[in-house]
């Protein structure tokens, strides 16, 4: 492993029953790879796109979670690539608002502010159709960019049409205000922390056939270094959604609790894999 880069499981976009994770290297029997994250019940579509190397998967929430499904990738790659460890990393979410998003959202704010303290009615008019404009310029050219990264786009650009009628109609500023939200404010609330390193051990040979469990500990390459900007999205987090989960190793331990310590359906063992959390025998390269 020092003389190679270390696979990685790259998390692009969560939603709610909805995650698309990216592979490096690229999957070379993508089919093994689904059949393993199928392997657990409540999963619904699966598609793998060679050019973009990404697996989007859509879920049931109540039977299933994001954690499990993206550890099940991580195994997967592993064993394609020899058993090797697996680094698995959120996508800094932050980067997503672009420069023409944060002037969209300043101009929104200040017409709210404008509004509220009643200034010039002109200025302020004037002031929401800036953001409008700039709102809708930065939802479009966020779609087109994941269009052209992806071949497809996230459903929280269709607010975009939303905010096109409402300017049709002569509103600005709250629909300017919620289509931002919906389309950027969930950056604002992925915190990029430190990703995991999941690694698969064999622990013993039972009838000629090896059997394993899977190790995860802290990826020490992707501590987070902005402590400031990672305690304001925690903070609203916590008072956005109620939850004061840090990051994929806390989810991961929740799912050790539920399946008894184990990863259902995969690997032939009909009690499933051992799941482990402890330090890795040494750290993995870049």
């Amino acid at each position: 492993m020092n003389h190679r880069m270390t696979p990685v499981v790259t998390i692009l976009h969560s939603l709610p029953g909805r995650v698309r994770v990216s592979l490096t290297p690229a999957c070379v029997r993508p089919d093994e790879v689904i059949e393993a994250v199928r392997g657990h019940a409540g999963i619904g579509q699966t598609r793998y796109t060679p050019v973009t190397r990404s697996l989007l998967v859509t879920y049931d929430m109540s039977r299933v979670s994001e954690e499990e499904i993206v550890l099940r990738v991580a195994l997967s790659l592993s064993l394609e690539n020899g058993h090797v460890p697996i680094r698995v990393v959120q996508a800094r979410g932050h980067h997503e608002i672009t420069g023409v998003a944060s002037l969209a959202a300043v101009a929104v704010l200040a017409a709210g502010a404008m509004r509220l303290f009643a200034g010039n009615a002109q200025a302020t008019r004037y002031m929401e159709g800036v953001g409008g404009a700039g709102t809708a310029l930065a939802v479009a050219g966020h779609g087109w960019r994941e269009v052209r990264s992806r071949g497809n786009f996230d459903p929280e650009v269709l607010s975009l049409g939303y905010l096109l009628a409402a300017f049709a109609r002569g509103n600005f500023l709250v629909p300017s205000l919620v289509t931002w939200s919906l389309t950027f404010g969930r950056h604002l609330l992925q915190q990029p922390g430190a990703g995991i390193v999941v690694r698969p051990v064999k622990v013993s040979v039972d009838d000629g056939e090896p059997r394993y469990e899977i190790v995860v500990d802290q990826d020490a390459n992707t501590a987070p270094q902005d402590g400031l900007l990672n305690s304001v999205q925690a903070l609203l987090k916590y008072a956005l959604t109620g939850s004061s989960r840090h990051g994929l190793l806390d989810g991961l331990r929740d799912v050790s609790k539920v399946h008894g310590e184990v990863l259902e359906g995969m690997g032939g063992m009909p009690n499933g894999i051992p799941l482990r959390f402890g330090s890795l025998s040494r750290r993995v390269s870049r």
